[in-house]
């Protein structure tokens, strides 16, 4: 074991290793060469003889040695992560297209089953829930037979698959392909993730009867077993029979005034308690973001620290001996861990755990950095690639943050934090103890002081430390993320406690749980009320984009300087970098604010990865922002998932203007969601959404869309052919102009839903782009006859009805004369995508399904960035 001076540089050393090997072309046989040099370094100066002068040298060369061995064992194991899989790996089955699979293997991971959360769930027919589950393959169908085969696989089973248990031998035909990353910016990036679980591909199937159990889980298999059934005890201790998962089909949308509904609340209590975050809905998660208090809904060191605090009191209290309360304590934590996913903060605060019981039972002071520094080295060396995850990353810097910085604040009283800040001394004394205090009255009012100081600390410590990650990870910094931990946390630790209580006490005496039950759920639904209070107040968070990473670096030196100048007491040092720390951060404040403002760039259009649907946004020349439709039929959660992660990634902190083309589901299912979670200024409909129009009756998702947006308070307006507007400016060229050439509002009645697309040009000093919904040959015939080429005439093109072969008409592109087209649709075969180039006449094209998302500047030349 080395000693306490090189554990910090070692976990150091680490980081530097797996950098090194994920971002530099270093081969394999460098590391390994590495490895065999500071081994045979180790050998050397074990046999040399050994003097009383030459120790301290021997010391120093075994500590440098010692660094290049573990600098060589990680960087070999995150190449190894990376690129090396066995020869009969089920990934080199794997194509560039989904191939149709048989495989046989063990389930090895709990099942479970998703659910549509979206608003226009409801009406989602084409999709049906799925049971997800991941397969470790055992032998793969090869037209020379059954062929031996290695591997993990992440199944989804559509529709769902109830009879399936962990352990259970399975074959299965489905879908083949590789675990790709996302098709558009923003989204949520997990090739990390999978390359660390070494989880790359995927099979999707599409029947139940696809799915035919070989062999129930064996009993040998002891491991699975006892984690399988540890869940179950705490799920049947937490919850009672009733099933509250299940959504039932609503065609009249209601705003929900109260969250904490009963399928809610059970919800919240299996994510709160044991991680089970799959079934939370998009608007329970979205509340704890924009409040900045996200990380509890994630199991993490609060969580298991507040575990550990319970059961450390429950053996002190049962007075076992002082080793034997280190043992009590590692054994329920052992079986915590089999209950909760095994995610990097859980890990973090598991190995703090049981270094602190070590300690303990072996009588020595333990130093928290060191602490965190071996968890570091742990996790690195076990999974490399957890150094690119976002909850690593702030786990560790917040922690970090934590004992550098609002421990020493923590121990001085605010008038004396104050006035060293105004350059004063600081006083050596520490937070006064309670020997003083005469009275219990007084004594308590003392910790509750510190207890509010402590916690106003923490809070305040671990927002300012995570805010550069969450600018990096997620493009958003929460203004409330402050008061509302401070807030929150006390509700949230009641809460954590009892259900802890409730497992331990129904575990024991099952006849408990009917009066234990309703107090967990009150609790629960009052942590979901309150938060749901704090989720509406006012700039609830600010979209930032993506930052520069030196900027990062900077705030992180700041902070670094911050830290020392704290621990070693230096006055005049702690004073400037407070300065700068604050300065910096109301700078940033003040750019994020006003960004708009300093808005020159050309127009941009961007055409989102939605699959079978569309969803433009286009960015004018003075910073506002144009949204052409948000819909998909492959995703119902578009919104959620693609458009405001994209939005949030472009630092876009407004809609000015979103126009819904025409009334089918594929082009507004995220309409409700969007103007939900994001500032809309002003909808623009198509008019046959005029409900008050006595010729245009709205029933099913027409309606529902109408009515959510009245229940929101969403303005709207109904625009058609004729409508106009342009840039506020004094200037007599305008910065942008836009008008609408379809629909006739006179022939409304007679065309089809598809044919009454809205018909949208868009048009800077440079260039223009025109959007065309999924106007059909007649009305393209119709435009290219009565406005021709002088009106018709873009720069850029949105190919109407994704693409579709039928609905296109030749003299309509000629008419247009894009200089390229950009098409969003889903998949299309070869025979397809030859007659599609021969009908635009082998203009340049680019499809969503092939490259992503699309994005096209347009200046004097039109240039697209394709994301894939």
């Amino acid at each position: 074991m080395p000693k306490r001076a090189v554990i910090i540089p070692t976990a150091v050393t680490i980081i530097a290793a797996i950098l090194l090997a994920f971002y530099l072309p270093v081969p394999l046989w460098f590391f390994a060469g590495l490895v065999i040099a500071a081994a045979s370094a180790a050998l050397v100066l074990l046999l040399l003889p050994c003097s009383i002068k030459s120790i301290a040298l021997r010391g120093c060369l075994g500590m440098l040695v010692l660094l290049l061995l573990l600098f060589g064992c990680a960087g070999m194991r995150c190449l190894l992560l990376c690129d090396y899989f066995e020869q009969r790996h089920i990934i080199r089955y794997c194509r560039d297209e989904p191939r149709l699979a048989t495989l046989r293997g063990r389930v090895i991971s709990d099942p479970y089953t998703t659910a549509d959360t979206s608003t226009f769930s409801a009406f989602n027919f084409m999709r049906e829930p799925a049971t997800i589950f991941q397969l470790r393959c055992e032998e793969v169908l090869t037209t020379t037979g059954w062929q031996e085969a290695q591997g993990l696989l992440q199944v989804y089973v559509s529709p769902p698959v109830l009879r399936l248990q962990i352990g259970q031998e399975i074959q299965v035909q489905g879908w083949l392909a590789f675990r790709r990353g996302p098709n558009n910016p923003g989204q949520f990036d997990a090739t990390n993730i999978h390359r660390a679980s070494r989880i790359l591909a995927s099979l999707k199937v599409n029947t139940v009867e696809a799915v035919q159990i070989q062999a129930a889980p064996p009993k040998g298999d002891f491991w699975t077993a006892i984690r399988h059934r540890v869940q179950r005890i705490a799920e049947t201790a937490l919850l009672d029979d009733a099933d509250y998962t299940q959504r039932n089909p609503q065609y009249q949308f209601q705003q929900p005034q109260n969250i904490a509904t009963p399928q809610n609340i059970d919800v919240f209590l299996r994510t709160l308690l044991m991680g089970q975050r799959y079934q939370l809905s998009d608007s329970i998660n979205e509340m704890f973001v924009r409040n900045g208090t996200i990380h509890f809904l994630a199991i993490s060191g609060l969580h298991l620290g507040l575990f550990m605090v319970f059961i450390w009191r429950i053996v002190v209290v049962a007075g076992l001996l002082r080793p034997w309360q280190a043992v009590a304590t590692l054994i329920m934590l052992a079986l915590f861990l089999l209950l909760v996913p095994l995610r990097p903060p859980i890990l973090r605060a598991a190995i703090l755990t049981v270094l602190f019981c070590l300690s303990f039972i072996t009588e020595r002071k333990g130093n928290i950095l060191h602490a965190l520094s071996w968890a570091v080295i742990f996790i690195l060396l076990w999974r490399p690639l957890d150094l690119f995850n976002a909850g690593f990353q702030l786990s560790f810097v917040v922690s970090l943050a934590i004992v550098t910085l609002a421990v020493p604040i923590y121990r001085l009283t605010p008038s004396a934090l104050w006035a060293g800040l105004r350059g004063r001394e600081l006083p050596i004394a520490v937070t006064p103890t309670l020997l003083w205090i005469e009275t219990p009255w007084q004594r308590w009012k003392h910790r509750i002081k510190q207890w509010v100081w402590a916690l106003f600390i923490v809070c305040l410590v671990a927002w300012i430390a995570g805010l550069a990650l969450l600018a990096w990870h997620f493009n958003r910094i929460p203004l409330w993320a402050v008061p509302a931990s401070f807030v929150l946390a006390p509700f949230i630790s009641i809460t954590l406690l009892f259900g802890f209580t409730q497992l331990i006490l129904v575990g024991l005496i099952p006849s408990l749980q009917p009066v234990l039950l309703p107090v967990l759920r009150f609790l629960a639904g009052l942590v979901l009320r309150i938060t749901q209070l704090l989720a509406e107040l006012p700039m609830g968070s600010i979209v930032t984009g993506k930052p520069a990473l030196w900027t990062i670096w900077l705030f992180y030196g700041l902070l670094v300087i911050l830290a020392y100048a704290v621990a070693k007491r230096r006055i005049r040092l702690m004073r400037i970098s407070a300065v700068a720390v604050g300065g910096y951060l109301i700078l940033a404040t003040v750019l994020l604010l006003t960004k708009p403002l300093f808005t020159t760039a050309p127009m941009k259009c961007h055409v989102l990865a939605v699959g079978h649907g569309n969803a433009v946004v286009v960015t004018l020349p003075d910073g506002k922002t144009i949204c052409y439709d948000a819909g998909s039929l492959t995703d119902f959660t578009v919104a959620d998932r693609i458009i405001l992660p994209f939005l949030r990634q472009q630092g876009i902190n407004r809609i000015d203007m979103l126009f819904v083309s025409h009334p089918d589901i594929d082009h507004y299912c995220g309409v409700l969601d969007l103007c939900q979670s994001f500032p809309v200024t002003m909808v623009y409909l198509n008019p046959r959404f005029d409900i008050d129009n006595p010729q245009i009756s709205l029933t099913g998702p027409d309606k529902f869309l109408m009515d959510g947006l009245a229940a929101i308070g969403q303005e709207y307006c109904f625009v058609h052919a004729g409508w106009q507007s342009a840039a506020e400016t004094d200037q007599s060229e305008k910065a942008w102009q836009m008008e609408v050439f379809w629909p006739q509002p006179e022939q409304l009645t007679d065309l089809s839903d598809n044919d009454s697309s809205i018909v949208l040009r868009i048009q800077s000093r440079q260039a223009s782009v025109l959007l065309c919904g999924d106007i059909g040959r007649d009305i393209q015939q119709q435009l290219q006859q009565t406005l021709g080429a002088q009106c018709l005439q873009a720069d850029l093109l949105l190919l109407p009805h994704q693409g579709s072969r039928r609905s296109q008409y030749p003299p309509f592109f000629d008419a247009v004369n894009p200089q390229v087209i950009l098409n969003s649709s889903a998949q299309l075969n070869q025979s397809q995508q030859a007659e599609l180039d021969q009908l635009i006449s082998h203009r340049p094209i680019y499809h969503t399904f092939e490259q992503g998302a699309l994005s096209a500047t347009l200046s004097n030349t039109v240039t697209v960035e394709t994301f894939r």
